[in-house]
């Protein structure tokens, strides 16, 4: 019988891959896994380099000082054992996150005048986050950056791209959207368990749900 170990790979998170952008004037933490436990790993990024140590599970973060708006940069992470990772194309400017329910998930090829004539931006971007279903918190989002050209922006969500063209328009600066919306949901399944014990209707919907879940095991 044949054995073989299965290596890990060093990688950044998801949503540091290319054609990144990351927010401008604030300490950016960036994480990743597949490192040699304990190894020291750099990370490079804007003329700036920092360091850190790998988890015993492989995973790392750094905190990287703050950068004013600008790009395209490449970001890279490297150790001497572990290897190397980075994203390249990646951008400085504003980053917000829009989610709800279906309403932020109408996608801009369905709107109505849409993207219209307006030209492709190479500084309007948008990482569309894959929806999963699951208990607890993940420390990954999967999911993917498009730039705004005129194929890539239909599967921008319709008004998170219209609000991010509109920061660009009067800021003038890179601006990413990250796209997490999912139709029909409530927000106390996008919210923690202890944020929920916070409020009588937080506390009110876990007894609900506890109760439900406690029937369907009796069933």
């Amino acid at each position: 019988m044949l054995f073989g170990t299965i290596l890990a790979v060093l990688a950044l998170n998801p949503p540091f891959c290319d054609h990144a952008v990351v927010q401008r004037e604030k300490t950016l933490t960036v994480w990743g896994e597949g490192a040699v436990a304990g190894e020291r790993l750099q990370l490079d990024f804007a003329g700036a380099r920092t360091w850190t140590k790998a988890n015993a599970d492989g995973t790392f973060r750094f905190l990287v000082p703050p950068q004013k708006a600008g790009g395209p940069f490449e970001l890279k992470v490297s150790g001497a054992k572990s290897g190397e990772a980075s994203a390249k194309d990646v951008l400085v400017g504003e980053v917000w996150l829009c989610s709800g329910q279906s309403n932020m998930a109408f996608l801009m090829r369905d709107a109505k005048p849409g993207w219209d004539d307006r030209p492709d931006d190479a500084q309007l971007r948008c990482f569309t986050v894959t929806n999963r279903y699951g208990f607890g918190v993940s420390a990954s989002a999967e999911g993917g950056w498009l730039t705004a050209t005129r194929e890539e922006v239909k599967r921008f969500s319709a008004v998170g791209g219209c609000f991010a063209a509109v920061l660009r328009r009067e800021l003038g600066v890179p601006v990413g959207i990250l796209f997490a919306a999912n139709g029909g949901t409530m927000v106390e399944s996008w919210t923690s368990e202890a944020s929920l014990t916070k409020t009588e209707a937080g506390r009110r919907a876990l007894a609900t749900y506890a109760e439900t879940l406690r029937d369907r095991l009796l069933r």
